[in-house]
């Protein structure tokens, strides 16, 4: 049965746990007049209730106190979803929630730079008849038996945190990788008691994406030449086969503490990111170079890339992020793509390094004409849902959000750069701007597939 949009109330003149149905919403559910009990379904927590019918030809459903607390059910009125399954269970929803970090600033909830989209997130979700919070990991109990659960739910002008029903699906987007790593295996296994799927499963880090892509023949001709930094030799022999290349932190994100390496008689030049350390620019030996870099090399894990000579724009390097969702059909789809020209004295185009945006069309147009600019925006898109398909197919658990960073070279060939697991929602967002973006629509509809509710 198709789902029916319901207004959902409370009363408090009912004490007892029962909930009264109008006589339209009862026809259109096709529920017998008869029916005394029925078990109601909000994300994992489901109860009986006694029914009563009232008169009424719209569709509203109302709950004593008692019985949303039973449901865990917000308090506030709003409007969901609600369909009868094979079983005749009433479904409402479904419920989908994003876990993320969230820091109290000033009496006010804060969830970072994930903040607006949330927002976008739970308007997007009301306005299709969806319950919708934002957890973090401090928010959920995982020795209660059932798992109980806090978090923040949209009230229409701020959040309010409250107790919340175990959801259908969850959206991780924890940014910190130490705390992922340390709390995703327990919660993993919490919520596979449930059928609680989690999608963007967990981070891929530079050295395993590069891995997986180079296993598909298709895809290695578009890959730089890239290395693991695993000893001093390996360093000195990639630098003896590459006058210019870049040594990347595998775990990084917006263009941080990637360090530069060029070779030019008679000195090795270093440029570098974000680093509060002053490195001198210039270096007569690779054991000088080396010493100097050693402190930070050693406290992770690194990759060597080969510099690609991409495109400038306006003299600054150019490249492409083009994003990636999954739909409500299950289908990887283009949702946006940008140019990011590099701020100034950067060799890194990414935002938070001082980047700008620029629409996608006219930045090819002006470098290489209508036709052959078209040419290059179809292959940005075919490339980079490939490497979605290709990347799910081998990555562990489920993935419906994918950044890809690509770039064209001087010799207009296409290079793949990065692909990110859980891509910056900056590039989107524009201050003052009411509309809902379409990455948050689709985070939703690939929820909604996760859920299943359209299955009987």
């Amino acid at each position: 049965m198709a789902s029916i949009l319901a207004q959902i109330s409370m009363i408090d003149h009912q004490a007892e746990s029962a909930v009264e149905m109008s006589d339209g919403l009862r026809q259109k559910l096709k529920l017998p007049l008869s029916l005394e009990n029925v078990n109601i379904r909000l994300g994992r927590n489901s109860t009986s209730f006694p029914i009563v019918f009232i008169s009424g030809e719209d569709f509203l459903l109302r709950f004593s106190l008692e019985s949303a607390e039973k449901l865990l059910l917000f308090e506030q009125a709003l409007q969901l979803n609600i369909r009868k399954s094979a079983k005749n269970q009433l479904i409402l929803g479904p419920v989908i929630a994003v876990m993320t970090e969230a820091k109290w600033i000033e009496d006010q909830i804060s969830f970072g730079s994930l903040h607006d989209f949330c927002r976008e997130l739970a308007q997007y979700c009301e306005r299709k008849g969806y319950c919708f919070y934002v957890f973090s990991l401090k928010d959920i109990d995982l020795t209660a038996a059932p798992l109980l659960m806090k978090g923040y739910a949209w009230d229409g002008t701020g959040w309010i945190k409250t107790q919340v029903p175990l959801p259908d699906v969850i959206h991780n987007r924890i940014h910190s990788r130490h705390k992922e790593t340390k709390n995703l295996p327990n919660l993993t296994r919490a919520l596979s008691a449930y059928a609680i799927p989690i999608f963007n499963h967990r981070y891929l880090n530079k050295w395993e994406v590069h891995e997986k892509l180079w296993e598909n023949p298709h895809l290695r001709p578009f890959l730089p030449v890239t290395e693991l930094l695993s000893a001093k030799a390996g360093l000195e022999d990639f630098l003896n086969e590459h006058e210019d290349f870049f040594i990347k932190p595998i775990t990084g994100s917006q263009g941080k503490r990637i360090f530069r390496i060029t070779h030019k008689e008679p000195f090795l030049h270093l440029s570098y990111t974000t680093f509060s350390d002053d490195f001198k620019q210039a270096y007569p030996s690779f054991n000088d170079l080396f010493q100097a870099l050693y402190p930070r090399l050693h406290k992770e894990s690194f990759i060597l890339q080969k510099t690609i000579c991409i495109k400038s724009f306006q003299n600054r390097p150019l490249d492409f992020r083009v994003l990636c969702h999954k739909d409500s059909a299950n289908s990887w789809k283009v949702t946006s793509m940008i140019a990011r020209v590099s701020g100034e004295n950067q060799f890194v185009a990414n935002l938070a390094q001082g980047g700008r945006i620029h629409p996608v069309g006219e930045i090819l147009e002006q470098l290489y004409g209508y036709k052959k600019g078209l040419h290059f925006r179809k292959l940005l898109k075919e490339l980079s849902l490939e490497i979605c398909t290709h990347l799910e197919k081998l990555a562990e658990g489920l993935y419906g959000e994918f950044g890809i960073d690509l770039a064209i070279d001087e010799e207009e060939r296409v290079w793949i750069i990065e692909a990110n697991i859980k891509p910056s929602k900056n590039a989107e967002f524009q201050p003052g701007n009411t509309q809902i973006r379409p990455s948050a629509k689709a985070i939703i509809d690939y929820g909604l597939y996760l859920s299943r509710l359209h299955e009987e």
